[in-house]
């Protein structure tokens, strides 16, 4: 897990990206890259930003919706969480 700053730009690209994998059902993508961008954007003294986070509650909406346990959700974004940025980018393609 790396101490430096996530450019926020490519943090919001991945949120973007896990907002797209949940909507075409790819439930745990999307919650690993979530995680990822939890611990990127907690890192800024601002956090989420009011769109950020309506996006982030359309994300988990979508997530419940398709079925996925509060628990599978919490453990996925705990290994997102420890995702370094290469393993994200890659498995958000773009790489």
């Amino acid at each position: 897990m790396s101490l430096e700053l996530e450019p926020m730009n490519l943090l919001c690209l991945v949120q973007s990206v896990a907002e797209v994998s949940a909507l075409e059902g790819e439930l745990a993508k999307a919650a690993l890259l979530v995680g990822f961008v939890d611990h990127g954007l907690g890192l800024y003294s601002g956090g989420r930003q009011i769109t950020e986070q309506r996006q982030l509650n359309r994300i988990l909406d979508r997530i419940a919706e398709g079925g996925m346990g509060e628990e599978k959700l919490e453990r996925l974004r705990s290994q997102g969480v420890a995702m370094s940025p290469f393993e994200a980018h890659r498995l958000a393609g773009i790489t």
